[in-house]
C-alpha cells in the first residue's frame, strides 16, 4: 500500500498537495492528521466525504511498502505519523520549503522553490497532460491561494500563476476557493484585528520598517494567521512578528511574514522551534516564555536579520554628467548617446550645479533655443541624498518631488547615482529584460 500524509495541523496548501498526489499515485491512501488548522477546518468539512481521508487506526491492519510525505521535509512536524518509519520503508518527500532542514533518514526528495508546495505537484501533472476533475481542482487552487496569498507574497514563483491556469483550466471553482480562505470573517475576528492594531509597537532595526504586538488570549483563537495577513497588508512594513500568549493553557504562538529577503522569518523562528518561509512562518512556545521572548525580540532579531540595503548599495557609481557650459542641443545629443533622460549638471571644477531632462530640453526645441546654454534651462535646485540613505527614503522622495534621480552626495562631490531604473532592478522587475525574453518568446 501507498501512503500520503502531510504534516501535523494540516493547513489547506497540505491539504492541495495530498489530492493531487492520487494522481501520480491512484492507488495511494490519504491519511488524515488529528489536527486540521483552523484556515482549513471549512474546507475540509465542506469536502470531508469527497476527500475519504483515513485515519491511522483505520489502516492500522494493512502493511505500508510506500509513504509519501508533502510539505514537510522536517521529521518534527510529523511526530504524529513517526511510528510508520522503518528501515525497510520507502519513502518520498514532497516540499517547497527550501530553507528547511531535511532529516527524514533514507527518503527520496522532490523539491522546488515555489510559493505553494500544491504548485510542485500540479507542475508534474501539467508535464504529463492529466486532467483532474473539478473539485479536487478547487481543494488544489484554494492550497495555491492560501500559501501564495492570493498571489501577493513574494515568494511566489511562476510555477503557481501555471498551477493555478491548469487547474481552473480543469474546473477549479474560483469563488470557492476564494470564498473559503477569506482571512477575516467573523465579529471575533474582526474585534482582534483591531485590538491588534491599537496595541502595535513600531520599530527601526538595521534600517528596517519592523511592527510588534502581543496579545494575551483566554485560549486558541481561530483564525489568527488570517488576522495577521491583515494587519501585514493595512500597516505595510517591512516585517511583522505577532506574539500570542493563552492564558488557559500557558502557551504562546508566534506568526511572522516579511516582504524582504532580508529579514529571513524561517532564520528567525528556528531557534524557538519553528519555521516556515523566507517571507512567512510560525513558531510555537511550548511554556510561559512568551512575553520574556517578546522583550527581547529586538535583540534577537538584530543578530539575524541583515541589514537594509542603502542607496550605496545600488546607486550607478559611474555617473554620466552634462557640463553647464555645453548647449542644450549639445546636452539633448549626449543624453540621446548613454540613452538617459537625464543627467546631473556640474561646473568646471566638478561641483554639481543643477539637473537637466528632457522634460527640459523639449521646452528649449519648441521655442527653437537648442544652442542656448544649458545652465538656462536646467533645474538649479537639485534634490540630492545620501550614501547612507535606505531604499525606502529614496522612493519617498522620488514620490514627493516627482523625480527620477537621485545625486548621492558626499563632501559635496557626486559619488553616484539613483534612477528609477536602480530601483526597479533593486526590486527584482528587470521590465527591460523581461521585455526582450517574451519577444523572443514571441518569435519562436
Amino acid at each position: 500500500m501507498i501512503a500520503v500524509i502531510g504534516h501535523s495541523n494540516t493547513d489547506n496548501d497540505c491539504l492541495g498537495s495530498m489530492v493531487l498526489m492520487r494522481y501520480i499515485y491512484p492507488e495511494a491512501i490519504l491519511i488524515k492528521s488529528t489536527l486540521i488548522h483552523p484556515v482549513a477546518k471549512n474546507l475540509y468539512s465542506l469536502y470531508a466525504d469527497f476527500l475519504s481521508l483515513k485515519t491511522q487506526n483505520e489502516i492500522s491492519d494493512q502493511k505500508i511498502d510506500k509513504l509519501v510525505i508533502v510539505d514537510t521535509r522536517t521529521k518534527a512536524r510529523i511526530n504524529e505519523y513517526i511510528h510508520l518509519l522503518n528501515s525497510s520503508l520507502e519513502v518520498e518527500v514532497w516540499d517547497h520549503h527550501i530553507a528547511d532542514s531535511f532529516d527524514i533518514e533514507s527518503a527520496k526528495l522532490i523539491s522546488e522553490e515555489t510559493g505553494a508546495n500544491t504548485s510542485l505537484i500540479a507542475s508534474i501533472l501539467i508535464k504529463n497532460n492529466i486532467k483532474i476533475n473539478p473539485i479536487d481542482a478547487t481543494i488544489a487552487l484554494t492550497g495555491i491561494y492560501a500559501d501564495t496569498g492570493n498571489f501577493t507574497h513574494a515568494s511566489t514563483k511562476d510555477l503557481d500563476f501555471e498551477a493555478a491556469h491548469y487547474l481552473i483550466k480543469n474546473g477549479a471553482d474560483i469563488k470557492v476557493a476564494t470564498r473559503k480562505i477569506k482571512l477575516i470573517n467573523h465579529e471575533g475576528q474582526i474585534s482582534l484585528f483591531h485590538n491588534i492594531l491599537n496595541n502595535l509597537i513600531y520599530k527601526t532595526i538595521k534600517g528596517h520598517y519592523i511592527t510588534l504586538s502581543y496579545i494575551e488570549l483566554d485560549e486558541q483563537f481561530p483564525g489568527l494567521s488570517g488576522i495577521v495577513e491583515k494587519v501585514f497588508e493595512i500597516e505595510n512594513p517591512d516585517a511583522y512578528f505577532a506574539f500570542f500568549y493563552f492564558l488557559k493553557n500557558k502557551k504562546g504562538l508566534i506568526i511572522a511574514r516579511s516582504k524582504k529577503e532580508e529579514i529571513n522569518i524561517n532564520n528567525i523562528l528556528y531557534r524557538y522551534g519553528g519555521g516556515g518561509h523566507i517571507f512567512a512562518g510560525s513558531a510555537k512556545i511550548e511554556n510561559d516564555d512568551i512575553k520574556r521572548i517578546f522583550l527581547s525580540f529586538k535583540k534577537d532579531i538584530e543578530e539575524k536579520i541583515e541589514f537594509a540595503k542603502k542607496a550605496y548599495d545600488i546607486m550607478t557609481k559611474n555617473v554620466y554628467m552634462i557640463k553647464e557650459n555645453w548647449t542644450v542641443k549639445e546636452a539633448s545629443i549626449y543624453l540621446e548617446f548613454i540613452n538617459y533622460t537625464g543627467a546631473p549638471v556640474v561646473d568646471e571644477s566638478g561641483k554639481l550645479v543643477g539637473f537637466i531632462s528632457l522634460r527640459d530640453i523639449m521646452k528649449a526645441r519648441k521655442i527653437n533655443q537648442m544652442n542656448s546654454p544649458v545652465s538656462a534651462y536646467m533645474h538649479k535646485k537639485v534634490i540630492t541624498g545620501t550614501k547612507d540613505m535606505t531604499i525606502e527614503s529614496i522612493e519617498l522622495l522620488f514620490q514627493k518631488y516627482n523625480i527620477g534621480h537621485l545625486p548621492i552626495l558626499e563632501d559635496d562631490n557626486i559619488i553616484g547615482i539613483v534612477t528609477r531604473k536602480d530601483i526597479i532592478k533593486y526590486l527584482g522587475l528587470n521590465l527591460e529584460e523581461k521585455y526582450i525574453i517574451m519577444q523572443n518568446i514571441d518569435s519562436l
